[in-house]
């Protein structure tokens, strides 16, 4: 029994979806992780570029655009950022109650990051365009940062690889057809490549490691009810964590206000008439020494 439920939670496809239904549900059913990563990028993101978009939107641009376009610009940078902390507020405030259609409510999220990438492509290049190349290096780094904090919100992973190349392909391809630079070619490969890999086997990874979470659970489960099916009545018992298992209530002599000790010391061995209490409880503890020593 226990094998068949090692082969049977242990195999996804080459898209790494699990074959069973049930761990494909049980791994994605729960926005609490999801929603939590919303809020908290978000938040942060607004905390950090909300109050400074407009001084960096007038000393970056003035003398080379209007001061309409740079207005306008602190708008949409406003609005966008703005519209998904709100979101993220409203979704981890009816996490529950979304949850019953999580998979749409995902697939709706994935899609949405990956448009926000898009006006995130729109938007630096076009600030690229307005003041050329002296602060291009720097912004790249802070510009990059964000958008790897915002992708790695998506849940699946060819969305995220997905997100990853609208960036990647729109300022690679440029940057080649404006400098015909063959090194551009072979790091912008180098990169698609790279992020394809690593996002395919991350994600692969924490998914081996739920199936080996979730196989021990169905063997533990599997054990319990095989032990339910005894006819002898089995106790698990941890020093610190107290009463783990009871396989029934038959033999209910067992006291929860008693230590330990005082619940052992009522075992009788039946065999030895001439056993008295006290042998018995020092028997016992000598059992409890045997088989809860740290040592």
């Amino acid at each position: 029994m226990l094998k068949q439920i090692k082969r049977k939670y242990r195999r996804m496809n080459i898209l790494l979806r699990f074959k069973s239904h049930n761990h494909e549900t049980r791994f994605h059913e729960n926005l609490e992780i999801y929603t939590s990563r919303m809020i908290v990028a978000h938040s942060v993101l607004c905390l950090v570029t909300i109050p400074f978009v407009p001084a960096i939107q007038y000393f970056a641009y003035r003398g080379v655009a209007s001061t309409q376009l740079m207005i306008q610009r602190t708008a949409l940078a406003y609005t966008v950022n703005i519209f998904l902390l709100i979101l993220s507020i409203i979704l981890r405030k009816y996490r529950r109650r979304l949850a019953k259609n999580h998979n749409a409510v995902r697939w709706v999220l994935d899609i949405m990051y990956c448009l926000v990438e898009v006006y995130e492509g729109y938007f630096w290049m076009q600030g690229l365009n307005l003041r050329g190349n002296t602060p291009v290096y720097f912004w790249g780094w802070w510009h990059c940062l964000i958008a790897v904090i915002k992708i790695n919100i998506i849940s699946r992973w060819y969305m995220k690889l997905i997100a990853y190349l609208e960036l990647i392909m729109l300022f690679g391809i440029k940057i080649y057809l404006f400098q015909t630079d063959y090194s551009i070619l072979i790091t912008l490969v180098q990169a698609i490549v790279f992020l394809g890999f690593q996002t395919y086997f991350q994600e692969r990874s924490d998914k081996t490691r739920f199936l080996e979470k979730q196989t021990l659970f169905e063997e533990t489960e599997a054990l319990r009810e095989i032990i339910e099916q005894t006819a002898e009545t089995i106790m698990i018992y941890g020093i610190d964590e107290g009463v783990l298992f009871k396989n029934s209530n038959k033999y209910e002599w067992w006291n929860e206000s008693l230590t330990f000790e005082d619940n052992m010391s009522k075992v009788r061995l039946d065999q030895k008439s001439n056993t008295t209490p006290t042998m018995v409880n020092s028997f016992c503890l000598q059992i409890c020494n045997v088989f809860f020593s740290p040592f």
